[in-house]
C-alpha cells in the first residue's frame, strides 16, 4: 500500500510489458535465385513467414529492432507492417524467479570422487 518495492511488490513503468508483433517474410525467388518482382514490388513467399516479438522498450522501436536483429541476417526481409499489433505480457518467471544456488565443482567431484571409493572393485565381485 506504501507503493515502494519489496521482495514480493515490483514497480515497473506500463511500457515494461507492451510489445509490438510484427510479420516479417521473405521475398519469392525464381529458379535462379533471384528476387521476383510484381510492379516494381518483391512478391512476398507467403510460406516464409516469420513473427517478431518486439518490446515496447527497444531502442529505436520496430524500426530499430528491423535495423539491427533482422536486416543484418535478412537483408531481403520485408515487413508487413499492416500486420503489427500491439499486446502486453507479463512473465511472473522473468521479474519474481530467483534462481537456485547451483553446488560447486569441487562439491561436486568430492561426491564423484566418494562414489568411486565406495564402488572400488564392485565389478570384480559379479560372477
Amino acid at each position: 500500500m506504501d507503493f515502494e518495492e519489496t521482495p514480493q511488490s515490483k514497480i515497473f513503468p506500463n511500457d515494461e510489458f507492451g510489445y509490438w508483433s510484427v510479420k516479417v517474410y521473405q521475398p519469392q525467388r525464381d529458379e535462379q535465385g533471384s528476387i521476383i518482382y510484381k510492379k516494381g514490388v518483391p512478391v512476398i513467399d507467403k510460406k516464409s513467414k516469420d513473427v517478431e516479438i518486439i518490446p515496447f522498450r527497444y531502442p529505436g522501436g520496430i524500426d530499430g529492432f528491423v535495423q539491427n536483429e533482422i536486416l543484418p541476417y535478412a537483408p531481403d526481409a520485408i515487413i508487413d507492417r499492416s500486420s503489427i499489433e500491439t499486446g502486453y505480457e507479463l512473465s511472473f518467471t522473468k521479474y519474481f524467479y530467483k534462481p537456485k544456488q547451483l553446488r560447486s565443482i569441487e562439491e561436486i567431484s568430492s561426491d564423484i570422487r566418494g562414489i568411486e571409493e565406495r564402488t572400488d572393485g564392485l565389478l570384480d565381485e559379479i560372477p
